[in-house]
């Protein structure tokens, strides 16, 4: 457990641990054929906690918990334009745990001037979290009451507040398959020729049980993922991902130097935020800001225009 102090804007608990185990078989079935096959598996867990959590700040100064969920309570982040936030960050608690299991195998095979080298390497991923972001709100006094925030806060004319009710724990599940395969090709004794191709597939993450809403831009409404057409991950995956590859070594002359080249594609594996999104829609997460005075975001608005001019 590992305690870091933030600037912005109170001491946040952040623990971390990692845990991993691997297996390696290599089997030589002859002169010219080895086979080698890995199996993984890797576990991640993280959180950031707020530094009154359990403990109900808001009730002890007046203001209402939004949550009736323990680890959620604290104080609500309260803004004073000119001076330093008071609260906990709005962003915490949360917490993940990510289990992935990894198997690769790869055949390599020598005949004459060819090195061949190819497998397949396949990932399944699992996360269970939680995100209580904005579970006990905020309060910003931006002066535009009184002209003076610390005016504003006196008073308790809050330029504007919000908050969220949330029941949007993540269970995100997805998968990756690759294949790949290499030839390198000795040309001759100073010139060596690699060619290659991967594919990459990475399944878009989706909830186990579907408890996820997207907007439908068709009806203009928010849908469950996996009805209507509409994918379980919120979006199309995508299929396409070759990869080719080539490189070039020279050795020229003596041979004491040797000049090298290649080009290649590659792809990286989207992150599970891309899939986080799916929890931030109502009814699982309801996030409301509210502006006291009728008018006030427009007044707002035109405020900052002036002021940036």
């Amino acid at each position: 457990m590992e305690k870091i102090q933030l600037d912005y804007p109170a001491l946040h608990t952040v623990p971390r641990r990692a845990q991993n185990v691997m297996l390696s078989e290599t089997h030589v079935f002859s002169p010219e054929l080895i086979n080698e096959i890995r199996a993984g598996y890797n576990r991640v867990s993280a959180g950031a906690f707020q530094q009154d959590i359990g403990h109900s700040v808001n009730s002890t100064v007046g203001l209402p918990d939004l949550s009736g969920n323990a680890r959620d309570l604290g104080l609500s982040l309260i803004s004073v334009t000119g001076f330093s936030p008071l609260g906990d960050e709005y962003n915490n608690p949360q917490h993940s745990a990510s289990n992935i299991l990894q198997l690769i195998d790869q055949v390599t095979y020598a005949h004459g001037r060819h090195l061949v080298k190819f497998g397949a390497d396949v990932r399944d991923l699992r996360q269970n979290a939680y995100r209580d972001e904005q579970a006990r709100g905020f309060i910003d006094f931006l002066g535009l009451i009184t002209g003076n925030p610390l005016g504003d806060l006196l008073l308790g004319l809050p330029t504007d507040s919000g908050g969220a009710h949330l029941n949007n724990a993540e269970h995100l599940r997805t998968h990756s398959d690759y294949f790949f395969a290499e030839d390198t090709f000795r040309v001759r004794p100073d010139l060596t020729l690699s060619l290659g191709m991967r594919y990459e597939y990475n399944a878009p993450p989706v909830d186990a049980q579907n408890r996820a809403n997207v907007f439908d831009v068709a009806t203009q409404s928010l849908v469950p993922v996996g009805t209507d057409g509409v994918p379980r991950s919120g979006y199309e995956p995508d299929r396409n991902n070759w990869a080719p590859r080539v490189g070039v070594a020279w050795s020229p002359g003596n041979r004491s130097r040797v000049f090298r080249a290649g080009y290649g594609i590659d792809y990286d594996q989207g992150a599970l935020a891309t899939g986080e999104g799916l929890y931030f829609n109502p009814p699982y997460f309801n996030f409301q800001v509210y502006f006291p005075l009728p008018g006030l975001p427009q007044d707002f608005l035109r405020t900052a225009a002036r002021c940036k001019r």
